[in-house]
């Protein structure tokens, strides 16, 4: 291949790359966010540590709502509320977050030299699984993924829109750096 060839080559990857990116950007914005039902709420509940019944938490939302929280509702009357509006009954009752447990953080590596194994995939579905699934999601665990992948695939797919490019601090950068600030990464 001569060198125009390449130059050329690459040239379609990067727009291909863009284009990519865009798409992503625009099927995350279309997908709409999980919305609860009174009753779904009531059944996330059951997990914590202040599971109520049917009856209290109808009680307790209209409690909330006098003191000024409106919760949205559907054209039925029916509650549709948010992962958000979850959490604002759940800390209302005083349930208990993981952070508010006093526990260490755990960390959990997923590594293999061997690439095309599923290390990205399965790395973002755990995540996933940490703060979405019923058993978890009103402890509002927070998940950090340390995306070391060169290609960025964690990256890319949990934030379509970002462009690796526009930084010139990579993980791996970052880590080697002495005395990078915090303010320094925030920036970069």
């Amino acid at each position: 291949m001569l060198l125009h060839e390449i130059q050329g080559l690459g040239e379609r990857a990067k727009l291909s790359r863009i284009a990519r990116s865009e798409i992503q950007l625009e099927v995350k914005q279309e997908v709409t966010q999980k919305t609860y039902s009174q009753r779904e709420l009531q059944r996330l509940l059951k997990f914590t540590n202040r599971p109520v019944a049917m009856n209290t938490l109808k009680d307790v939302m209209i409690n909330m709502s006098e003191q000024g929280i409106i919760f949205p509702k559907t054209s039925t009357n029916q509650y549709r509320l948010s992962i958000s509006d979850c959490y604002k009954v759940a800390d209302y009752l005083g349930v208990e977050k993981y952070r508010d447990r006093g526990w260490d953080a755990f960390v959990c590596i997923l590594q293999n030299l061997k690439g095309g194994v599923g290390k990205s995939l399965g790395t973002n579905m755990l995540a996933d699984a940490l703060t979405s699934l019923e058993r978890y999601a009103l402890l509002q665990n927070r998940v950090l993924i340390i995306d070391l992948d060169p290609q960025g695939t964690s990256t890319q797919q949990l934030l379509p829109g970002y462009d690796i490019a526009d930084s010139d601090l990579t993980s791996i950068l970052a880590m080697a750096t002495v005395g990078l600030t915090k303010d320094e990464l925030t920036k970069a």
